[in-house]
């Protein structure tokens, strides 16, 4: 055998052995993922205002889908990117005088490879500009694996105002 050959045969099993390092690491990553504990450190965010973990946690090209179901008027279907929908947010803890929240997580499923669904409720009450709101949301989580981070890939909300 050449030292050619040899370095060859060197090279491919670095290679090889790299590659089952890769994906082990891959799918240990997805074998950690706690639903619980992803749902806990979403719920925190918003009940403290920390728009900086939502950010970390809702991945850049994720798209939100909210569907606003209104007493006597048309209902409202708008989509909103990461930036978007942070933005809302934040100006909604700014402008608001009063907040409080309660979410609750319903479900999780497992949708697919590495890809998970988190059912919740939401309950909102703010005070903006004076007036008292209120609003129910039904919200899922679309969560996946993405370089090696569990993430919010998705969100669609149904939320009815009071």
């Amino acid at each position: 055998m050449t030292v050619i050959e040899r370095c060859k045969i060197a090279l491919s099993q670095a290679v090889l052995t790299l590659t089952v390092l890769a994906v082990s690491q891959w799918s240990f990553a997805a074998e950690k993922f706690d639903s619980k504990e992803l749902f806990e450190k979403y719920r925190s965010a918003m009940m403290q205002g920390d728009a900086g973990t939502l950010k970390r946690m809702i991945a850049p090209d994720a798209l939100v889908k909210v569907s606003l179901v209104q007493k006597n008027e048309p209902n409202i279907v708008i989509s909103l990117s990461r930036t978007e929908y942070l933005q809302q947010i934040r100006a909604l803890w700014r402008f608001s005088s009063e907040q409080r929240y309660a979410i609750a997580l319903l479900n999780v499923q497992e949708v697919g490879t590495d890809q998970w669904s988190l059912a919740l409720t939401q309950k909102d009450e703010y005070k903006l500009f004076g007036e008292s709101i209120g609003q129910n949301s039904d919200i899922v989580l679309q969560c996946e694996l993405q370089d090696g981070a569990v993430v919010i890939s998705a969100i669609r909300t149904v939320t009815r105002q009071w």
